[in-house]
């Protein structure tokens, strides 16, 4: 149960990472 609330939470974290680097990269241009 543990391996794959680890799994959700490895992919909405690399989500977030992408979501953010995409609003940085909005805002520079």
């Amino acid at each position: 149960m543990s391996d794959a609330l680890g799994m959700i939470e490895c992919k909405s974290f690399a989500a977030l990472v992408e979501a953010a680097d995409a609003m940085v990269k909005a805002a520079r241009v």
